[in-house]
């Protein structure tokens, strides 16, 4: 994983990265990248991942995996949330198959904290229940979706209401205006752990944490923090408010959000190597993310899925969200896309040239 998970990317100043499997020049995600990597050669079936930002759904995206984010008190929290004044963190796994996810989701219903949220139960297989779809096919202003990214939504869409579903277009999932406010307090946020980190290390990692060998990103996050210390309370309070309105964007029947995963297709190493300059680094990764921190803020799940392929022959992932409990609708609609047409894997993409 890159430096304490802040990164989308498993790159190092100081070290090899972790690479893509399917093309070792592209990246593999983060930040649980190795994870990836490992579960998508075939070297494991299942490897952990968190994801405070999307680093379950973006490595799983880049690697044609499947990858849950599991809705905020499902699972047990990570030690780390007991600081946080909001636990944008969930802990999960990385497959190459829905049933094995579908599997773990069951199992850890044995021994999590449920907070009141519909059991997920042994799912199984596609449901014969019919939902409402919506599609998330705009982009925030000043971002746009790459072109294999906006066929792949166009795409899957269209496998959806051939299968019986109710797909109607969306554009936003929450108002642009709070959607704007969101990306800009969700990385002074991300600063707020970097800033932990730099002055709290000895007590967090080791008495003989050295801040001074952070990377220039980990560095560059805690100081864009520190500059703008004033504004964390109103920061915060907006970041708790997002769960109601997230709530909202499931009225009206919808059951479940179809949207990108990242804005475009996997970059290669270097395009967001922590040694880069931190204003361009964050500036790259502003236009990569798309909307997947959303998720984490409101506490929502939602399911990267490898649906499609880029131009290039790397995967690309779509993700299905979902309101506040919504686990079994997610690995209900994500079974039936893969017996439609089964996942690629590298496996069979070599098999078949």
């Amino acid at each position: 994983m890159p430096e304490f998970g802040f990164n989308a990317t498993t790159e190092f100043e100081t070290s090899a990265p972790a690479r893509n499997p399917w093309n070792t020049a592209f990246s593999t995600g983060g930040s649980s990248g190795g994870s990836a990597a490992l579960v998508a050669a075939g070297v494991v079936p299942i490897a952990h991942a968190n994801d405070g930002g999307g680093s379950i759904r973006i490595p799983a995206a880049a690697r044609g995996l499947v990858g849950l984010k599991f809705t905020r008190g499902r699972e047990l929290a990570d030690d780390s949330a007991r600081y946080m004044p909001l636990n944008v963190l969930s802990n999960g796994i990385l497959t190459r198959t829905v049933r094995d996810t579908a599997r773990f989701a069951h199992h850890i219903e044995q021994h999590g904290p449920l907070r009141g949220l519909p059991p997920i139960g042994l799912i199984e297989g596609p449901s014969t229940r019919r939902v409402r779809i919506g599609v998330v096919d705009e982009a925030l202003p000043g971002h746009s979706f790459d072109e294999d990214t906006q066929r792949a939504i166009g795409k899957t869409a269209e496998r959806l209401a051939n299968l019986g579903h109710d797909v109607v277009s969306v554009g936003l999932p929450i108002r642009e205006q709070d959607l704007t406010a969101l990306e800009e307090d969700f990385i002074h946020y991300w600063g707020m752990l970097a800033f932990g980190v730099r002055r709290f290390g000895g007590m967090i990692v080791d008495a003989q944490f050295d801040s001074n060998e952070l990377d220039a990103f980990t560095k560059g996050l805690a100081s864009r923090f520190e500059r703008r210390l004033v504004r964390t309370p109103g920061v915060i309070w907006r970041l708790k408010s997002i769960e109601r309105k997230y709530r909202l964007a499931y009225y009206g029947g919808i059951s479940a959000l179809l949207s990108p995963v990242v804005s475009h297709t996997t970059p290669e190493l270097g395009y967001l190597s922590p040694a880069g300059p931190f204003s361009e680094t964050v500036s790259r990764l502003r236009g990569w993310l798309a909307l997947t921190p959303l998720e984490n803020v409101a506490g929502g799940p939602a399911i990267s899925l490898p649906v499609e392929v880029t131009s290039t022959g790397l995967p690309l992932g779509l993700q299905l969200s979902a309101n506040l409990g919504g686990e079994a609708t997610l690995l209900e609609l994500a079974y039936e896309l893969e017996a439609d047409r089964p996942f690629r894997n590298i496996d069979s993409a070599h098999h078949n040239g």
